[in-house]
């Protein structure tokens, strides 16, 4: 699918130069898993997420917990990097992000097995990647489930979701 960004017309979901999946420099191999670190973003926007980006700065303490926790010595954990800030309808653009960072986990550290971690949008977009072979479950902080959100894919996977009823920007009971 091509897309316009910024005047420009190029398939998105193959961008020379980009790469998905952020991993710690060197990543420690072999590893017995990952886990995989998705952050929040817009409804729609065909921008690409700014430089200081508050969403995915938000998960940082995240990732950083479970690199020092003992239980997570030899689990890798990565970000996923999105092309644009929104999920922008159908395109569902961060799924495509996802699927790709999970293709690109596999290129460089095998068939681990996979948990994915998201925020808002970014629990949304794990929740649609869960059909991904090598995830194994989700874990959806406060996730961006509007009704009628497809459900099936995450048959057979262990998945967490947790919403504060108090949440002014999502749904707790859309969750």
């Amino acid at each position: 699918m091509a897309s316009a960004v910024m005047g420009q017309r190029r398939d998105a979901a193959s961008e020379p130069g980009h790469h998905a999946l952020e991993l710690p420099h060197p990543p420690f191999l072999p590893a017995a898993g990952a886990v995989l670190v998705l952050h929040g973003g817009r409804a729609d926007s065909l921008t690409p997420p700014p430089l200081l980006n508050l969403p995915g700065l938000r998960m940082r303490p995240f990732a950083r917990a479970m690199e020092q926790d003992a239980l997570f010595a030899d689990i890798l954990v990565g970000f996923v990097r999105y092309r644009l800030r929104g999920w922008n309808g159908h395109r569902a653009d961060p799924v495509r992000d996802a699927r790709r960072a999970l293709e690109e986990l596999r290129d460089v550290a095998g068939s681990l097995p996979v948990v994915l971690v998201g925020h808002s949008m970014g629990a949304r977009a794990a929740l649609r990647a869960a059909d991904a072979p090598q995830v194994r479950g989700v874990v959806a902080l406060a996730p961006w489930c509007p009704p009628g959100e497809a459900v099936a894919q995450l048959a057979g996977r262990t998945v967490m979701a947790l919403h504060d009823e108090a949440d002014q920007i999502t749904s707790a009971t859309d969750t």
